[in-house]
């Protein structure tokens, strides 16, 4: 993981997974589970047929860290993982 994604408590946050690069030969993504604890998982969009998947995320606290994890399920029988670091700032 990278630098976090930085959200103020008071708002809410997209967050987009990507997961091209397990798309070759054929193989699709067929859907995406998210997980983290401590903040409230919103809406989930799918641009499946593009390896992308988007959660709105919020319920911050100032000065905490988190990790939010996107499992990718693939059409060849495999998962993806994926995670982003996400830290709680008031601006």
């Amino acid at each position: 993981m990278s630098e976090p994604i930085c959200i103020d408590p008071a708002e809410s946050l997209p967050v987009t997974f990507d997961f091209t690069s397990e798309m070759v030969g054929g193989v699709t993504l067929s859907g995406v589970v998210f997980s983290v604890d401590g903040l409230t998982l919103g809406t989930q969009s799918n641009d499946l047929s593009n390896g992308r998947s988007t959660i709105v995320i919020s319920g911050a606290t100032h000065g905490t860290r988190y990790r939010l994890e996107a499992t990718g399920s693939l059409s060849n029988g495999t998962s993806a993982n994926r995670a982003a670091a996400i830290l709680g700032w008031q601006k």
